[in-house]
């Protein structure tokens, strides 16, 4: 990007913030849809929604990596159509901030209910494993039925 500032420049950051905020508030929807799922040990689903999740990761990068030429830009030298557009965008980028901060925590909180899952997993195969160890023990060796033995005894 040019160092001339234009207003087409700003319509293009507005464009991007809004897609921004668009992306962040379906992938906090997702989260917490996914930290529902890792509740209630919905595997499968929880699978399906992780990867319809990196579609969702991906156009947010895709979003960012547009941003990038903006971040070295100071913000009073952009000229916007009016100070509307300029609020907007701001209070946009802030609920940006606010979303991603959000989804985070919710991601965080989702990881934690799937490791309790998996340690409650853990311990139940550990648990049933000892049964079967002491059930074995109990029981004792076992051998096959001997075959029949024939003895007859000549003369």
């Amino acid at each position: 990007m040019n160092s001339t500032v234009t207003e087409y420049d700003t319509d293009v950051l507005a464009a991007l913030v809004a897609a921004k905020l668009k992306i962040l508030e379906l992938l906090a929807q997702l989260a917490r849809k996914q930290l529902a799922l890792a509740d209630q040990g919905q595997t499968t689903d929880l699978l399906k929604l992780l990867a319809a999740k990196q579609t969702v990761l991906a156009q947010l990068q895709h979003v960012e990596r547009r941003l990038d030429p903006f971040r070295s830009q100071d913000p009073e030298t952009r000229i916007w159509r009016s100070a509307l557009d300029r609020q907007r965008c701001q209070e946009q980028a802030a609920r940006c901030d606010e979303l991603l901060a959000e989804t985070m925590g919710v991601e965080k909180q989702g990881e934690a209910a799937m490791l309790r899952r998996r340690d409650h997993a853990a311990s139940v195969l550990a648990g049933a494993s000892a049964a079967a160890d002491a059930q074995a023990a109990y029981a004792g060796p076992v051998f096959p039925a001997p075959a029949a033995l024939h003895l007859h005894c000549e003369g």
